[in-house]
């Protein structure tokens, strides 16, 4: 199952590409799962801040509540 005979020199085997492709996929699910788990763990302390320590970062309770609300949009008001 290899490619057309001009194509062979500069690309690997057809049935090679798949497991590659496959393993890059894998690799960004990973990464994207990996992201989304860091950023709810920051809303979620963002959450529990008290309105000096919000202060002290430069926001309000809503600002924090509505970021919060991103990541948990159940999180109610």
């Amino acid at each position: 199952m290899f490619t057309d005979k001009a194509d062979n020199m500069s690309r690997r085997p057809v049935r090679d590409e798949v497991p590659h492709r496959l393993a890059n996929l894998a690799a960004k699910c990973r990464d994207r799962l990996a992201l989304s788990a860091r950023r709810r763990a920051t809303r979620r302390h963002l959450a529990a801040l008290d309105a000096d320590q919000l202060a002290d970062v430069g926001i309000t309770r809503g600002q924090a509540l509505r970021e919060v609300r991103q990541s948990f949009p159940l999180f109610g008001p």
